[in-house]
């Protein structure tokens, strides 16, 4: 009985830890998605980073798309709940995977992606050891992620 009772909170524990995608409002119109502190791991779908977007008269600025498409799927999802504004451009702020890897799910809905010409190049020589990193530790919660 004690084995199933732990088996059960441990579960539970991690089902509390899930990658947390509610937006938090730091400013008028200002969002943030605050990342896990920890190393990335499947528990955080490899967000150990903190992301946002920001809500424009002209329409919302995404800041760094996630780790992953499904990841991006749940950013888009969670701005839904903050406005109806239409998403006009996703901004990498850096090479990391877990802060560009969603840029596909956002590519395919037609939305620029903007980067510096330094995160652009670290992408381009690092993306696919990134990709292939994220891609072992996420498994099927990767599907879907492409550069």
């Amino acid at each position: 009985m004690k084995r199933y009772v732990l088996l059960l909170l441990l579960g539970l524990s991690q089902a509390t830890l899930a990658v947390d995608m509610a937006p938090r409002k730091l400013a008028e119109g200002v969002y943030a998605f605050v990342g896990d502190v920890g190393p990335r791991s499947v528990v955080n779908e490899g967000m150990n980073t903190t992301t946002g977007f920001i809500v424009t008269k002209g329409g919302v600025v995404v800041i760094d798309s996630g780790s992953s498409h499904q990841v991006a799927q749940k950013i888009a999802a969670a701005i839904r709940t903050v406005t109806s504004q239409e998403i006009k451009f996703v901004i990498n702020t850096g090479g990391q995977d877990h802060r560009w890897l969603g840029n596909g799910y956002f590519a395919d809905l037609g939305i620029p992606i903007i980067a510096s010409e330094k995160t652009a190049a670290d992408i381009a020589e690092r993306g696919g050891m990134w990709a292939d990193g994220m891609q072992k530790l996420l498994g099927s919660a990767f599907a879907g992620t492409r550069i």
